[in-house]
């Protein structure tokens, strides 16, 4: 049966009292906006004529930023440097008003920062240049992850773990630690992971995966190449036993699978696509949330896939308000 607006209401109206971790892989999104007119004497490159530049919350940050515009609650945690990104990331952080007493500062690595230039007046990306360090956390930093995620865990409603494979997640000591843990405390926890280590996250409540990444992995475990989105969700809600996966298909089509059997595929159509950074963020916050709240996996990953049509149709690192969900 297909839910009504009126049920997909009702979820997300509950959205708002939702108090929900973020675990992951923090990163500072820099824009740098500017006329390219000419290239340079130097080399056979564009000089950008600064206007303007902008910082944005990126990969579990930005998860988390989609899930306080819908609403909810959240708290922030992860590893940050000891640098000049540290603190325009932190600035953003409270700025977006999400709890940042899970942010850690470390002095072995860098902030992760992905700054792009782009050349007005059409938007066209020139370069992008990364800062980053993808060392795993060392054994003092685990431990004080580990307490700071046990000191909140009877105050939240799910955990999201969102890998990007900075180090965060590197290991089997924390992503099994945090499951573990949620299940003890019957917390859901949804886990999105760019990983193709995904037997880390068995057990989870829910796995949210890009289609690529997931073809990969099933194609490892059973021998057999699948290219349809909905034998991949079923091979892998099998071989990671958790209670659904979401498979996202780039910009077109999202896939779900759960262990009692529902198998649905939804339709992404976008009319004026944009850069899709961003959109693989608002999936799985907007699918995090609904589950939270009590939703099916179903009316879950239609909510999801109405956040990504929104998402898709913005430019840049961008996040999904309840208004534009509704």
């Amino acid at each position: 049966m297909t839910a009504s607006n009126e049920n997909l209401a009702s979820i997300m109206s509950a959205f708002e009292k939702l108090r929900i971790l973020v675990v992951g892989d923090l990163m500072a999104d820099k824009y740098v906006y500017g006329n390219a007119e000419r290239l340079s004497p130097e080399a056979a490159v564009p000089v950008v004529k600064v206007k303007k530049e902008e910082y944005r919350l990126g990969g579990a940050a930005n998860v988390a930023h989609n899930a306080k515009q819908l609403g909810a609650t959240v708290l922030l945690c992860g590893v940050v440097g000891y640098d000049d990104a540290a603190h325009m990331f932190r600035k953003a952080v409270r700025e977006a008003g999400i709890e940042s007493g899970g942010i850690f500062p470390s002095s072995d690595r860098s902030t992760t920062l992905k700054v792009r230039v782009v050349a007005l007046p059409y938007n066209q990306q020139i370069v992008r240049y990364d800062y980053e360090s993808r060392r795993q956390l060392s054994e003092n930093e685990t431990p004080t992850v580990k307490r700071y995620i046990e000191s909140n865990i009877d105050q939240i409603d799910a955990i999201l773990i969102s890998d990007y494979d900075k180090g965060m997640l590197l290991g089997d000591a924390l992503p099994r630690f945090i499951i573990d843990l949620a299940r003890h405390k019957n917390v859901p926890t949804i886990v999105h992971s760019k990983q193709r280590r995904f037997r880390l996250f068995a057990n989870a409540t829910a796995i949210i995966l890009g289609y690529y990444d997931a073809q990969d992995f099933v194609h490892v475990v059973s021998g057999n190449f699948f290219t349809s989105i909905a034998a991949i969700c079923e091979q892998l809600v099998k071989a990671l036993e958790c209670d659904a996966v979401l498979v996202m298909r780039e910009d077109q089509e999202l896939g779900l699978c759960t262990r009692d059997g529902v198998q649905k595929t939804f339709e992404v159509g976008v009319e004026n696509k944009f850069n899709p950074a961003g959109a693989q963020d608002a999936v799985c916050s907007t699918f995090a949330l609904a589950l939270a709240g009590g939703a099916s996996p179903e009316n879950a990953a239609i909510l999801a896939s109405r956040a990504m049509k929104v998402v898709l149709s913005k430019e840049g690192t961008a996040t999904i308000t309840i208004g534009e969900l509704h």
